[in-house]
């Protein structure tokens, strides 16, 4: 009867600790490529609603990047995977206006933008006056539920 029990006291511990231990979200690539795409997309609707332009920025490429590979990491959205914004936007030199969209699941960055339009929080992003610079990336992650992680980020 004790082996039984200590068996199944063993057995509940290892089951706990499967329930904390980090999700391993197998490999992650990113993908730079859209990011005129998406200026070009961005800048269009901007201009529908009077809005300047917006064009593709290297520090802000790179803040997306770090976003975006901490969202597909966690397999969930979060505006803190990779740090609180305010400290990742310093890090990466923004000190101004900024915001950040993200997104999961879309197959294409024109079904991204397409969701964010139609996310009041998120088209107020979009349409946020400061901005004149963006940074878009794509992770990719299929081992995970979303496989598709989108980063928007806007400054000006």
């Amino acid at each position: 009867m004790k082996n039984l029990v200590a068996i199944v006291l063993l057995s509940l511990g290892l089951a706990g600790c499967a329930l904390f231990a980090p999700f391993r979200a197998g490999p992650i690539t990113t993908e730079i490529n859209h990011a005129a795409l998406a200026a070009r997309e961005i800048s269009a609707y901007r201009a529908q609603h009077g809005l300047a332009a917006v064009e593709v920025d290297w520090s802000l490429m790179r803040a997306a990047e770090e976003q975006a590979r901490a969202v597909a990491a966690m397999d969930g959205l979060s505006h803190d995977a990779a740090g609180r914004f305010d400290r990742r936007m310093s890090r990466h030199g923004v000190n101004g206006a900024a915001a950040e969209n993200l997104g999961a699941g879309a197959a294409s960055p024109e079904r991204a933008i397409e969701r964010w339009r139609a996310s009041p929080s998120h088209d107020e992003n979009l349409r946020m006056p400061e901005a004149r610079r963006i940074g878009f990336v794509k992770a990719y992650a299929p081992e995970t539920r979303y496989k598709n992680f989108w980063v928007l980020v806007l400054a000006d």
